[in-house]
């Protein structure tokens, strides 16, 4: 598929021609799953009874058939389930834990041997070395979590993404660097604006991937990135979408549009498409003023990713970008296809069948509300309910009042059968609010939510997949874009702390070419790290839960604690939890009082016992270095410290906790 359209010989303006040919080769491809699309986004807005006819392609509504007597009814069970499943997943802490960096232990003396103790002590310098390539991966992590913080990922951007995913096979996710406010974005987009071919398991599988969305024609030309000539030729369009089904439903939804001047749209086109260099796109390439970035450590033959704009017939902007990875993250439910089952039409049959049997019962029961009368032929009566009552007038002899059957069992139990389906393809006991009768006490509710939450495993694994893809794209971003340090800020302590970072291609710069220096604490981020997703459910599913479990294990380190096993600073933290569980308010205040009562040296008395265990380290190594004769064995050997210059991306940063600070200003050297 890559072959049919190979384009590094194609010139700029003519990516236009191409990129049409892409997105009518997707389109035809996703034709019969976008279908399927637009009947589940009407089942979940509630309309059960609206589909695209398979044969006319029209839009058909059974519900605009009924009537009081006759009445279609929609029972939104599915978007319920499918809510309740989000609900569930939404419910982990998701936090990144980049890898510290390798810190090289040959580059260090070996360990040592007390001769008072025979004890091995570990040379101090490589533990610092340690334990501030772990500090530095922190403060990376809160870079992360503080670009999600202002992205509103998992209040916003991740929910709807697991939505749309349900209802429409799979949702993405497009990240990019603003560089006019210096700052991260990303946008969700459904499968009807992402052009790809969905016979692949991996996006980046996949020869191209572009998105199609409405624009308005007078920011398209007035956008400076663009060629001032090809934008002024831009032709608005005014189209909802892309997709024509989609298309189709906007405007049910929505209506039409009537576009006045100034507010005339246009379809903006942008595709990524995997190129290999050759002779033909090579000149481009060294023409960009980014060449050295896009081309570093790269040859004939190796991929590049080429970005091309177009609209209203007119190729836009048409360049390489930085890396060989497209900038888009996908979400699925299940391994496999990108183009998959979605999720909400696995409730969809059985709820069709619950909705026609509710339908059946309330016709039945508005056909005959008055019940069977029994006349003689001929005669006359007549029924009013005036002053709220039935009132019955007859001539010659009375009516029979016949008792109507009562409804058989049938239908309910076909009711109750279809919701057992249900509940076969998701999780319905207490993501709808289904607590068995009886339940109450906080462990049976909290058993309930984990066999629940493991029938979810499959779906939080991609889920969890998705967010580590995120965490690495925010990474590169910050290391090709980020050119000037950016204040990052977290909370710790019930404080909030500040340090700063910037991008590893941007300190290159500054400290190789421009020969400047970087500022002082500056966490240099650095796309190479490798992260991971650690996903915590907390103290519980629920909030009374979390609260029970909390003061066990408060009650638990207090016991430690009477028996000197735990020291204050840990009863410090556990203390903070407690009072974060029970959502106190005024935790940082309490904490302050706490603070107030240890002893104000305490902190200052600690660093001064590490430091005396330092200086008798150093003295014993002194004594051992002393004692070693030439050509004795290396194993044990001595330290010898030598005073280095420690690494200004990972000192000490202004408002840190005292313990971080305490770590950062004493920072080792990078090799002895």
């Amino acid at each position: 598929m890559a072959l049919v359209f190979r384009t590094d010989e194609i010139e700029g303006k003519g990516m236009v021609q191409t990129i049409t040919e892409m997105h009518n080769l997707s389109d035809r491809v996703k034709r019969s799953f976008a279908r399927r699309w637009y009947d589940n986004n009407f089942f979940d807005d509630g309309f059960h009874f609206r589909f695209v006819h398979r044969t006319t392609g029209r839009i058909v509504d059974l519900s605009d058939k009924g009537n009081f007597n006759a009445p279609r009814r929609s029972i939104p069970k599915a978007s319920r389930q499918i809510r309740g499943i989000a609900n569930l997943m939404l419910s982990f802490d998701y936090h990144p834990v980049i890898y510290p960096r390798r810190v090289e232990r040959d580059l260090y003396d070996p360990d040592v041997i007390d001769p008072a103790t025979g004890q091995i002590l570990k040379n101090p310098y490589y533990l610092e070395a340690l334990n501030a390539a772990k500090l530095e991966a922190r403060f990376k992590g809160y870079f992360v979590e503080d670009v999600w913080r202002d992205l509103n990922m998992f209040e916003e951007k991740i929910p709807l993404m697991i939505l749309l995913a349900m209802r429409n096979s799979a949702s993405f996710m497009e990240f990019w660097y603003d560089t006019t406010k210096e700052k991260i974005k990303g946008q969700t987009f459904d499968a009807f604006d992402i052009d790809v071919l969905g016979n692949y398991t991996d996006i980046e599988l996949a020869p191209f991937i572009g998105k199609a969305i409405p624009r308005l024609t007078a920011e398209i030309q007035s956008d400076e990135r663009f060629d001032e000539e090809a934008r002024m030729k831009v032709v608005s369009d005014n189209r909802l979408a892309a997709s024509m089904i989609k298309q189709a439903y906007m405007r049910t939804k929505f209506g039409f549009e009537n576009r006045g001047a100034g507010s005339e749209t246009s379809l903006e086109y942008e595709y990524f498409i995997k190129e290999r260099l050759t002779d033909s796109n090579w000149e481009r390439l060294v023409q960009q003023e980014d060449a050295d970035l896009i081309g570093k450590g790269k040859s004939k033959g190796d991929t590049v990713v080429r970005q091309t704009f177009a609209a209203g017939g007119q190729t836009l902007l048409d360049k390489y970008i930085p890396g060989t990875e497209y900038p888009f993250v996908d979400f699925r439910m299940e391994p496999g296809l990108i183009w998959q089952t979605p999720q909400i039409e696995r409730f969809i049959p059985q709820n069709k069948s619950i909705d026609d049997v509710i339908t059946r019962l309330e016709r039945h029961i508005n056909s005959n509300p008055m019940g069977i009368w029994v006349k003689q032929k001929g005669e006359q009566f007549d029924i009013s309910n005036s002053s709220n009552a039935y009132v019955l007038e007859y001539e010659g002899r009375p009516p029979v009042n016949v008792p109507t059957s009562p409804m058989p069992s049938d239908p309910f139990n076909l009711i109750t059968i279809n919701e057992r389906l249900i509940e076969e393809q998701g999780v319905t006991t207490t993501a709808m609010g289904k607590i068995p009768s009886g339940v109450r006490a906080n462990a049976a509710i909290e058993t309930l939510k984990a066999s629940e939450f493991s029938n979810l495993t499959m779906n939080t694994k991609m889920l969890k997949k998705t967010v580590e893809k995120i965490a690495c794209k925010i990474l590169y971003l910050a290391d090709t874009y980020i050119m000037n340090s950016r204040e990052v800020s977290y909370q710790s302590g019930g404080e909030t702390n500040y340090f700063d970072v910037i991008g590893k291609q941007g300190a290159d710069i500054r400290t190789n070419k421009l020969g400047e220096q970087l500022p002082k604490n500056t966490i240099v981020i650095d796309s190479a790290d490798r992260v991971r997703i650690e996903v915590e459910t907390g103290m519980g599913y629920t909030v009374e839960g979390k609260r029970a479990n909390m003061l066990d294990l408060s009650n638990f380190f207090m016991d430690m604690a009477k028996n000197g096993l735990v020291n204050p600073e840990a009863m410090r933290l556990v203390v903070e939890k407690l009072l974060d569980t029970y959502q106190f308010g005024a935790t940082s205040e309490f904490l302050e009082e706490y603070d107030k009562f240890k002893t104000g040296m305490g902190q200052q008395v600690d660093q001064q016992t590490l430091d005396k265990i330092k200086l008798s380290v150093a003295e014993v190594i002194r004594d051992l270095q002393g004692g070693v004769s030439p050509g004795a064995p290396q194993t044990p050997t001595t330290l010898q410290p030598q005073p280095a210059a420690p690494n200004q991306a990972t000192q000490g940063q202004p408002g840190m906790a005292g313990a971080e600070q305490a770590q950062v200003n004493n920072l080792p050297p990078q090799g002895v």
